[in-house]
């Protein structure tokens, strides 16, 4: 009977090294398919790439901690930074329909239940008075622990931009203290263990860059999702006028036009481009800090319009590993990827065209400590203790 039981476990840890090998044929596959659909665009690059571009000493410091307290102290801080257009919908890759007020609860309830961090939300609004809908809404994450502040939208620029872009100011937040660490977050982004907040607590790091290595083999700018700073640092390398703002008040960024006039200057921007301003306006301060750095033939260099400075930053700046890129609902060979290399999923991130209901039952299986599924976990480990005994080491 043991003998059968053996021989099952190498069977299926065989059906995982063929799924492995049919996720390498699937990244060929959507290499050359040029249909894909909207709704599931393909990676920009694959897993296996993405993994083997950052050095492995940044995953091994991490694993070398073993757990995350959450204690009280009085020592550094970690906020949570996110902003929500509480009047409109992004109007691009088919997000106008998505429930980003469903998910801001849920995301902020994730963080602070499976972290030590408190989260920070600024809630854009256009309408002229505060509706009693908003201010239930801001009862109710409040009740969860978030710090949450409406400010009004203006007239010098839209809700949606204004909602991305306020979270890069929270630092200017008067109870802010120069030694915490401000991590820029998307409220459609479901942490799902606490292993997402081990790279802080590695000495001496002033940024912590999540998806450092899909930026190494894209050149894209750094994901927003996600990226950690220290609060010292965020005053230093922004340029940004708080002299129209009230930080005392919680209202921030009336100087954002004139900010994003000024990197435009650096950068060249259309008067047309709206998308990513956030992250390339953070990509080109962490670019330019002399903290961060970059391989000189990387593309985002040009693309920021700065000259390549290229140096040694592995003591002041962290690179996160393919590790750390997203699980979702329709890569479900790259899930079990970056399960088997990272050991779980460190955070979920949602498709324009799921639900409320989509959004719901993920939070539900994630707080009640269901995001990993032990059978896969099993398979996984027999995978590799098959490779090791049979071909001497992990092939995959």
């Amino acid at each position: 009977m043991d003998h059968r039981r053996t021989l099952g476990w190498k069977g299926l840890a065989i059906i995982v090294m063929c799924i492995f090998c049919i996720y390498k044929m699937d990244q060929i596959a959507l290499d050359t398919d040029s249909s894909q659909s909207l709704s599931a665009p393909k990676p920009a690059l694959s897993m296996l790439d993405i993994h083997s571009l950052v050095e492995k000493h940044h995953d091994d410091a991490v694993s070398n901690i073993k757990d995350v307290t959450f204690e009280n102290s009085e020592g550094p801080r970690t906020w949570i930074t996110m902003g929500l257009c509480w009047s409109a919908n992004a109007q691009v890759h088919g997000k106008e329909n998505f429930p980003y007020k469903d998910a801001a609860p849920l995301s902020a309830q994730l963080w602070m239940k499976l972290t030590p961090t408190k989260v920070i939300l600024q809630i854009v609004y256009s309408e002229e008075e505060i509706s009693d809908e908003l201010k239930e809404y801001k009862k109710e994450l409040e009740s969860y622990g978030a710090v949450v502040f409406l400010v009004p939208t203006g007239s010098d620029m839209k809700c949606v931009l204004k909602s991305q872009m306020i979270r890069l100011l929270a630092y200017a937040l008067p109870f802010i203290r120069d030694d915490d660490i401000i991590v820029t977050a998307d409220v459609d982004a479901f942490v799902m263990t606490k292993d997402i907040y081990k790279p802080l607590l590695l000495p001496g790091r002033q940024i912590w860059i999540y998806r450092y290595a899909f930026t190494m083999g894209t050149g894209a700018t750094f994901m927003m999702p996600f990226i950690g700073i220290k609060a010292s640092v965020w005053k230093n390398i922004l340029q940004y006028d708080l002299s129209m703002d009230q930080p005392n008040k919680g209202i921030l960024g009336n100087g954002l036009p004139k900010m994003i006039e000024d990197y435009g200057t650096k950068m060249s921007f259309s008067d047309s481009y709206t998308w990513d301003i956030d992250q390339h306006i953070l990509s080109h301060a962490i670019l330019s800090s002399g903290i961060c750095s970059l391989p000189g033939d990387n593309k985002l260099w040009k693309e920021l319009n700065i000259e390549p400075r290229e140096f040694d930053d592995g003591k002041t700046c962290w690179h996160g590993s393919g590790i750390y890129e997203d699980c979702n609902n329709v890569l479900w060979t790259r899930n079990l990827y970056i399960r088997y290399k990272g050991n779980n999923c460190k955070w979920w991130h949602f498709y324009p065209s799921e639900t409320y209901a989509e959004l719901r039952s993920k939070f539900q299986e994630i707080i009640n400590g269901k995001a990993e599924n032990q059978i896969v976990h099993d398979l996984i480990k027999e995978a590799k203790d098959f490779q090791i005994e049979n071909l001497g080491r992990e092939i995959f």
